[in-house]
């Protein structure tokens, strides 16, 4: 195992466990849920992931063949549909779909989280207004996702990750939280990677 991939693992084990929570939960509500190909309602905000992250998407893409790399730089040179677009959101579809960040993985589901009202914790589950609408019931408790505990997961993955890698090229991106944003980053692979 190279050093590539021995600093990804933690956030590649991550992804694929939560792809496969995502997909049990999916099924088990499928008349509830309108998540499928071709909708990106959830791909309409910006936003910003941990350096084993963006290094899993750089990894992903360096990965391809020279032709699917340059056909991956044109569909990003095309202007997205809105300002509001993820950066990786082009005709539709996300173009770093297989290397997609934990947290796009699971949208859609219902997420529970804890909220802090009155020196009182409070959880309440945020779904996609698109799913378990019209009177449709929420299921049960095993078929949401605890996104403090997802959080938390992808904290501990970064750490593994800082502690296996030596010091990054994508510091320069790094935003005053320390992730880094995915307009940074499709930007970086436009002018890095080509």
């Amino acid at each position: 195992m190279n050093e590539s991939e021995s600093r990804k693992d933690p956030i590649l084990q991550l992804q694929e466990n939560a792809t496969s929570t995502f997909n049990r939960i999916l099924n088990a509500n499928k008349s509830a849920m309108k998540c499928a190909q071709g909708c990106t309602e959830c791909c309409r905000t910006k936003i910003s992931v941990f350096e084993s992250e963006a290094h899993a998407i750089l990894d992903w893409f360096s990965g391809l063949d020279s032709a699917d790399r340059q056909t991956l730089i044109a569909t990003l040179s095309e202007r997205s549909e809105s300002p509001e677009d993820c950066a990786f959101l082009r005709k539709g579809a996300c173009a770093i779909y297989p290397a997609r960040p934990v947290i796009c993985r699971t949208q859609g589901a219902p997420l529970v989280i804890e909220r802090e009202e009155k020196k009182s914790v409070h959880q309440t589950v945020d779904v996609c207004p698109l799913n378990f609408s019209g009177g449709t019931k929420l299921p049960e408790r095993g078929d949401w996702i605890d996104l403090d505990r997802l959080n938390t997961l992808v904290s501990i993955a970064q750490r593994e990750y800082d502690k296996s890698c030596n010091p990054s090229d994508l510091s320069s991106l790094r935003t005053t939280d320390d992730r880094i944003s995915l307009s940074k980053l499709k930007k970086f692979i436009m002018d890095t990677r080509t």
